[in-house]
């Protein structure tokens, strides 16, 4: 990656306020996004019955998803980033840029991802969650490999699978490992998010 524009920041005064480690994926590598998941992942894709059973699909059912996203946050004492009245004013400010979609069992919502389309280039699933009854099963891993499958039928070379970070922790960089590595099986690497501040005078 070109890193003009952090040079730039920094020589212009802009100092650095807050850093992730995210996972991208380059969907350009390959046909087939299949390949770029581990051996084990696409024994699961090839094999699993389940896979068979769920439906994912594109939807606009934001409230049914939002109930499941803040049930599951609950569990960890957490929040959504968005509220469900933000997330409904990016899809209408962004139709095409936001995207929903629902895992189905037999009708019932078993799962979801939201997907923004950063630019012509760049994919990113900002939530990607399951219901409790399922949390042992493969649905997540099924649900990111299909937000691959739509990226790429889209014309993105990029995938971000988002940050993988533990805040509550002293360090704000501590890594969720477990996590980092459930991303690595996406064939994804770690990229560095920077945020940077600058301060004017007013006067």
């Amino acid at each position: 990656f070109d890193e003009s524009l952090n040079y730039l920041l920094l020589w212009n005064n802009y100092v650095i306020k807050e850093q992730y480690i995210s996972h991208v994926a380059d969907l350009g590598l390959v046909q087939n996004v299949k390949k770029l998941l581990t051996k084990r992942k696409q024994r699961y894709i090839n094999n699993s019955a389940d896979f068979k059973q769920f439906q994912f699909v594109k939807s606009e059912k934001f409230n049914e998803f939002y109930n499941l996203l803040a049930d599951l946050k609950k569990k960890y004492n957490a929040k959504p980033t968005h509220s469900l009245d933000e997330l409904k004013k990016i899809k209408k400010l962004f139709p095409k840029k936001c995207m929903l979609f629902l895992s189905f069992l037999n009708s019932n919502i078993i799962g979801g991802t939201l997907m923004f389309f950063m630019n012509k280039k760049i994919s990113l699933v900002f939530y990607n969650v399951v219901a409790n009854d399922y949390r042992n099963t493969q649905l997540s891993m099924y649900q990111l490999y299909n937000c691959m499958k739509v990226a790429k039928k889209g014309g993105y070379r990029l995938i971000d699978f988002g940050v993988s970070q533990t805040p509550e922790q002293s360090n704000p960089l501590s890594p969720k490992l477990s996590l980092i590595k459930f991303k690595e099986h996406f064939g994804a690497i770690g990229t560095m998010r920077t945020i940077y501040k600058k301060e004017f005078d007013n006067d």
